[in-house]
């Protein structure tokens, strides 16, 4: 399980390693990002961003959901994560409100890679109303909060209340989100 930059360290691991059996991602990027990945003597580069495109709040609070390039563009197919060799189910869950990237149409195109190479569909769960962090149910929502690697404070986005039935609804072990149980189908937690 990974979210955000460890989502997509998850689904390298289940690319890249034997025996992992299924991968749960929450709000991550199908391409390594920001940095290089290296493994047995190759190097997959990461996905860039574009800091012309960060907002500055009114409150010095940066949003960089626009600043990601895309990684379905021909000069960045170098850092999507190869997720065709990997043997393992996949559940994604995705943030309506995510202000650091559009995690929802991230996991639509490992999606479309999947199903090109024959594989079964993932489960994405949509989760309405929530921002980039996931917090457990019914703790204090975190919309912006400091970020070291930046240095400053970053949105994550996330209405007050809004993730914290969603977030319920992924962990209730009986909505098919176990290991064993992760299968075709898209759910929406209202």
């Amino acid at each position: 399980m990974g979210i955000s930059k460890g989502a997509d360290l998850a689904l390298s691991m289940a690319s890249f390693l034997q025996g992992v059996s299924a991968v749960a991602c929450l709000n991550g990027c199908n391409a390594n990002v920001q940095s290089q990945f290296h493994y047995r003597g190759s190097t997959m580069p990461g996905l860039g961003l574009c800091t012309d495109r960060i907002i500055i709040r009114e409150s010095g609070v940066l949003n960089v959901r626009g600043c990601y390039e895309d990684p379905q563009a021909p000069e960045n197919q170098a850092c999507v994560v190869p997720v065709e060799r990997a043997s393992a189910c996949f559940l994604f869950v995705v943030a309506k409100d995510d202000q650091v990237w559009d995690s929802e149409v991230y996991a639509r195109e490992v999606e479309k890679q999947l199903l090109s190479h024959g594989r079964s569909h993932p489960k994405i769960l949509t989760l309405p109303g929530a921002g980039h962090l996931l917090e457990p149910p019914y703790f204090p929502s975190c919309p912006a909060s400091f970020l070291k690697f930046v240095g400053t404070s970053v949105e994550w986005g996330g209405r007050v209340g809004g993730p914290r039935h969603c977030a319920g609804e992924m962990l209730v072990p009986d909505q098919g989100v176990l290991p064993g149980e992760i299968g075709q189908g898209d759910m929406e937690a209202a």
